[in-house]
């Protein structure tokens, strides 16, 4: 593959300051390593937050990390590049909806490891089960679909009297003008099937070797400075707030109190009811409330003489405490 030429890197958005970049960066990793009260972990929100290094990532996640990088592009004047990689993804899941829609309930089987590899080459599995006229006629609208979308495809993005044509290495480009100039002689006839086989199998591997090169080209010269700008930082941040509410429980800041235990109900199940009075005349109500009472406090506030009865209350109280870490 030919030497992917150097993209203009003048853009004013790279030269945004080590400093303010090196800032927003520190503040992200103190959002993501704080929020351990979510469903997820810290280490959950760094994978996710991975997913945006790569160009493959945000162009099949289609989130709001597209907008973010088309404004970034229009600063530098290369949108037309995601705009062509969106474009690929298009065509592909186009192409592998239709295959779904026409597959015969009767015939249809899973895709085989080497074409599921390959994202444009759905159809390469099944050529030898291409015998009968019906496949010939689904085959022949296949090819049909495929030129026109590859024709329109190469007349915006590859023909160099585009405004939105793309950069590609030479090789590449030759490629596709010789794939471009055998579909213009293409005729969907219902009996040529090697034919239509051949136009489908040439347009595969020319889409797979752009959106290769283009791909490489984003992770190399792209990714690396749009990662450090201020808008992709900030919607990291947005991101790791979204990730953090998502599924996660409402945490209370209050803690759970301990079950309320009457003086009253304490009193009378322990046969001391007669003390119920003295207690409410001082508006004792809750055994929490005697935590810091003495026997010396029951005895000469209370009027508790038998030394029976002032044992057993500081042992329940104090039980009663200590059970509920009071």
């Amino acid at each position: 593959m030919a030497t992917l030429p150097r993209l203009d890197m003048s853009c004013s958005s790279v030269n945004t300051t080590n400093t303010t970049t090196t800032t927003m960066n520190n503040h992200l990793v103190r959002v993501v390593e704080s929020e351990e009260m979510t469903s997820r972990s810290p280490s959950a929100i760094q994978e996710q937050l991975k997913l945006y290094h790569s160009i493959e990532a945000i162009v099949e996640l289609n989130d709001d990390c597209i907008e973010v990088l088309k404004e970034y592009l229009k600063r530098r004047k290369n949108e037309e590049m995601l705009s062509c990689l969106q474009h690929i993804a298009l065509i592909r899941n186009s192409y592998s909806n239709n295959t779904q829609k026409r597959a015969s309930p009767t015939t249809s089987s899973p895709p085989s490891p080497s074409t599921s590899s390959s994202p444009f080459g759905l159809f390469k599995a099944n050529r030898p089960q291409i015998t009968s006229p019906t496949s010939s006629l689904e085959l022949g609208e296949i090819a049909s679909l495929k030129v026109k979308q590859f024709q329109n495809f190469y007349n915006t993005f590859i023909d160099m009297e585009s405004k939105t044509c793309v950069n590609l290495p030479s090789a590449i480009r030759q490629l596709a003008q010789s794939v471009y100039q055998s579909s213009t002689s293409f005729s969907p006839s219902r009996k040529e099937n090697i034919s239509h086989l051949t136009t489908i199998e040439s347009i595969d591997r020319c889409m797979e070797k752009i959106d290769l090169a283009l791909k490489m080209q984003f992770n190399n010269e792209i990714m690396p400075t749009f990662k450090k700008t201020p808008e992709f930082i900030t919607f990291l941040l947005t991101r790791v707030i979204e990730l953090s509410n998502e599924s996660s429980p409402v945490v209370s800041i209050q803690t759970s109190k301990p079950p309320t235990y009457l003086v009253e109900d304490m009193l009378n199940a322990n046969e001391m009811g007669e003390y119920v009075k003295v207690f409410a005349k001082k508006k004792l109500i809750t055994v929490d409330q005697l935590k810091n009472f003495t026997t010396d406090d029951y005895r000469d506030k209370f009027n508790i003489k038998k030394i029976g009865h002032l044992k057993r209350i500081s042992r329940l109280v104090n039980e009663y405490c200590t059970n509920n870490n009071l």
